[in-house]
C-alpha cells in the first residue's frame, strides 16, 4: 500500500474511535429513562 493510503485507513480508524469513544460518554452522561426501565 502506498503512505497516503495508510494516511487515510489511519484517518479513518481515528475517526471511528473517536465516534465510538464520543458515544460511549454521551451515553454515561445522559441518563435515558427507557434504560432504568427495562432494569
Amino acid at each position: 500500500m502506498s503512505p497516503d493510503q495508510w494516511t487515510g485507513a489511519g484517518l479513518l480508524v481515528g475517526l471511528v474511535c473517536a465516534l465510538a469513544i464520543v458515544g460511549l460518554l454521551l451515553e454515561a452522561l445522559t441518563p435515558r429513562p427507557d434504560r432504568e426501565q427495562r432494569r
